[in-house]
């Protein structure tokens, strides 16, 4: 009898054993406490971005004028902002630092800028050299709402040269053609070679790279489009309003991102 309760005794061990050795095995799923979502937000967290200007930043000594007007349609001088937060209408502005030039090492780069309500019937995206000649004009269409949107230098247009400077200016179309005295906007941007090493792959490591390199359009781009596809992420919007406020951008530094 001893030995049929020892046996059983034994047989129970087993059991327990086998159970808890069943229950470590479990895999990791998504559907644990540690999602994609949650380490997503710890990689935000922990990487900085922040703007270091190159020596190779210059201001370019002449600015071409762009309209006469200031930065809205005379029809839409009285349109209220879209930000409670902001006690007067905001207008058109580029996303650019104070000296209002940035590097970029893309043939065709990304301009950023803040759109206001407007009337506005076309967007006009033009690129000149630095003794004024032309390098190339788009048309674009008008997004719909308020808020910051990205023009990209379009596929048939030239490239832009490694070393050379370019004004790009952006102007609204308040009526059924262009006008002198329509709104817009201007700044610079200098394409450079690409640096030696590799950048990182994924977009938030790769917009702290670029701006560890002085890449401002280079950086902003990386960002906005992360931020466009975690638009939820409050990690990745305290990160893209830190790096607007830093260059004086903080009229727009909270507007939404438009999706494009």
């Amino acid at each position: 009898m001893l030995s049929q309760r020892f046996a059983h005794l034994m047989t129970l061990g087993l059991l327990i054993v086998g159970s808890r050795v069943a229950v470590a095995s479990i895999p990791f799923s998504a559907s644990t406490p540690f999602s994609a979502n949650t380490i997503a937000r710890a990689k935000a967290s922990t990487t900085k971005v922040l703007f270091k200007p190159s020596p190779k930043d210059r201001r370019p000594l002449r600015t071409v004028g762009a309209g006469s007007s200031g930065n809205q349609c005379p029809q839409d001088l009285t349109a209220e902002p879209i930000s409670s937060g902001v006690s007067h209408p905001l207008s058109l502005m580029a996303l650019v630092p104070p000296n209002n030039a940035g590097l970029t090492v893309a043939e065709r780069p990304t301009f950023w800028m803040y759109l206001p309500q407007t009337s506005a019937k076309q967007i006009v995206l033009s690129l000149q050299t630095e003794d004024a000649s032309s390098h190339s004009q788009s048309f674009l269409p008008m997004p719909s709402t308020a808020g910051v949107v990205s023009l990209q230098l379009p596929s048939d247009a030239p490239p832009l040269k490694i070393g050379e400077t370019y004004q790009w200016a952006v102007v609204l179309v308040c009526g059924d053609r262009p006008n002198p005295n329509d709104p817009a906007i201007a700044a610079w941007v200098t394409r450079v070679a690409p640096s030696p090493s590799i950048p990182p792959t994924m977009a938030l490591d790769r917009a702290s790279w670029n701006g560890e390199q002085g890449l401002w359009y280079d950086m902003l781009t990386d960002l906005g489009q992360e931020l466009r596809t975690k638009s939820t992420q409050s990690d990745l919007t305290d990160i893209w309003a830190n790096i607007l406020k830093a260059e004086g951008l903080e009229t727009v530094a909270l507007e939404p991102l438009q999706q494009q």
